[in-house]
């Protein structure tokens, strides 16, 4: 059989060659069909009824029926020594599962194919797998283990499917280049540090299904600016947010019971929060160091609110705290590192945990028995300042007031909690209160009024956005966007190193007569808003014209 091998290769390569001057280009071809097919470089057994085959191009394939083996830290998979060299993972038809610590550390895989009868990947399946940049996870698979992804420092996307109800620990830590992530329907909990680490994970999409946040699930996470958490979650663990350093805003729903320690520390940007009813304890360093966070709202109801819970919001300078709320930690409000905040002040009421808290650490306080005026908070804009404060129990409604020449003079009356101040000079100081009305008359304390600071107004000046060229009849036509609150605009013409408005026109467009061709025109459009050009920067936007 071997001999009549050998005789037909040799007969093909007779016909091949018509003479044996091309004898040897149809061995070289022969060669070259040889050289470029894959070549096994390993193989062996990774379960009951599963083999596994590297070929000496890096292409891993996993074969056979049933579940592949585990292996662990101290029990290395068969292609361990193999790890560097594998770039392509294959996984066939009739594997059932990925086994623990399967691809672990292959550093150079960059894909992997998984089939659809695959159920579970086993923990550390493609940890420290850093040239790995998608995944597609494909229906049918139920859980994803511990560690699975962790330090996939490379993957950027990953689709997962329905099918999976349960993230353990640490699934995607340290998945640096993770931009987005949506959670299926199903899912009922995060455990431990599943996203903790994804420094670039922007936008997270959570299931109503979800009953609680684990332990550091979003820790360091420093490019993530706000998330919904649905109202199927019943807790927030320890760190669940700590140093998301972009948070900005949280809804945290009504039904939450615990926001337990750490799980919003060193969020330095989160500056509104809002803590349901339902809450019942906020745990110690809760939100402390969140240092642009100027307001909160503390239910009433019966809570205990943990040591420096709000310690270093250097922002808060004023907190209500109910009648219900059970007890207060060492530190929880009014302090940052260097001692007590000045001008801190509690509002609380007579023989209460707020009343004790404050007489214990000698801080400023008001009892809310008596008649009060809220502290205001202030948004600066543009000539104006929004203003905002919280209910003050039995006011019948409010007035805002401005201190003019010395004297407090009511602008405005309302029963809202927040009111737009307008009208106002820009970087001028203002002072201004809220005053309540109790029973018909006016309650004219003004020891809580705060000073304001309006924003200058930041006009966008008219752009050119083409210039048509006539050369016929040697002229130039130009078009600009539109400026909001523009009376007219006009275009301006520089001559001896001076402007001059050559036309006005409430159009956005301007054709010249005919001119010169060669002539060169130094222009710029302005436009007129409250009856005032503006010619702000003027020579920096101008533009030339060289007429054709």
């Amino acid at each position: 059989m071997k001999k009549q091998i050998i005789c037909g290769v040799v007969a093909s390569m007779l016909v091949l060659s018509g003479g044996g001057a091309t004898l040897g280009n149809a061995a070289d071809l022969n060669f070259d069909l040889i050289a470029s097919a894959a070549v096994t470089k390993a193989s062996g057994t990774c379960g009951a009824k599963v083999t596994w085959t590297l070929d000496d191009e890096g292409t891993l394939t996993i074969s056979g029926t049933g579940e592949m083996a585990n292996y662990w830290s101290t029990v290395k998979q068969p292609w361990a020594k193999y790890s560097n060299f594998i770039k392509k993972a294959v996984i066939e038809e009739g594997v059932t599962k990925i086994g623990s610590f399967a691809f672990n550390s292959c550093t150079n895989l960059t894909s992997i194919t998984i089939p659809n009868g695959v159920k579970y990947i086993g923990e550390c399946a493609f940890r420290y797998c850093k040239n790995l940049s998608t995944v597609t996870i494909p229906d049918g698979v139920t859980g994803i283990d511990n560690n699975v992804f962790e330090g996939c420092t490379n993957l950027s996307s990953i689709t997962i499917p329905d099918s999976v109800k349960s993230f353990d620990s640490e699934a995607f830590k340290d998945c640096s280049s993770l931009k987005s992530i949506t959670i299926p329907n199903g899912v009922t909990y995060l455990w431990y540090g599943a996203f903790m680490g994804c420094k670039s994970l922007e936008q997270v999409t959570l299931p109503d299904t979800l009953k609680s946040i684990g332990g550091n699930e979003f820790s360091n996470c420093s490019s993530l600016k706000s998330i919904t958490i649905p109202n199927s979650v019943k807790e927030i663990c320890n760190d669940a947010f700590y140093n998301c350093s972009r948070l900005k805003s949280i809804t945290i729903p009504n039904g939450v019971t615990k926001i337990n320690g750490n799980a919003f520390l060193n969020c330095t940007s989160l500056s509104s929060v809002t803590i349901p009813d339902s809450v019942t304890s906020i745990g110690a360093n809760a939100f402390q160091n969140c240092t642009a966070l100027s307001d909160i709202n503390i239910p009433n109801r019966s809570i205990s609110i943990g040591k420096n819970a709000f310690r270093s919001c250097t922002k808060l300078l004023s907190v209500t705290i109910p009648e219900n709320v059970t007890s207060i930690g060492d530190k929880a409000f009014g302090y940052n590192d260097s001692g007590r905040i000045q001008n801190f002040k509690i509002r609380c009421y007579k023989g209460t945990a707020g009343e004790k808290y404050a007489k214990q650490n000698n801080l400023s306080y008001t009892l809310l028995d008596d008649k009060v005026n809220p502290m205001p908070t202030a948004v600066p804009g543009e000539c104006c300042v929004t203003l905002s404060w919280g209910q003050v129990e039995k006011a019948e409604k409010y007035a805002i007031v401005v201190n003019v020449n010395e004297e407090w003079v009511i602008v405005e009356k309302t029963t809202e909690n927040t009111y737009k101040l307008c009208g106002l000079e820009p970087s001028s100081k203002y002072r201004v209160a809220v005053i309540s009305m109790f029973n018909g008359e006016w309650y004219t304390n003004f020891s809580d009024a705060i000073t304001v600071t309006p924003n200058a107004p930041v006009y966008k000046y008219p752009t050119v956005t083409d210039i048509e060229y006539n050369e016929e009849f040697h002229q130039f036509r130009l078009t600009w966007n539109a400026v909001k609150g523009a009376e007219e605009y006009g275009v301006a013409v520089k001559i001896a190193g001076k402007w001059k408005v050559h036309t006005c026109t409430n159009k956005t467009s301007f054709t010249s007569p005919k001119l010169r061709p060669g002539s060169i025109a130094e222009m710029v459009i302005c436009a007129k808003v409250n009856g005032e050009w503006d010619t702000t920067a003027i020579n920096s936007r101008s533009f030339s014209v060289t007429v054709k």
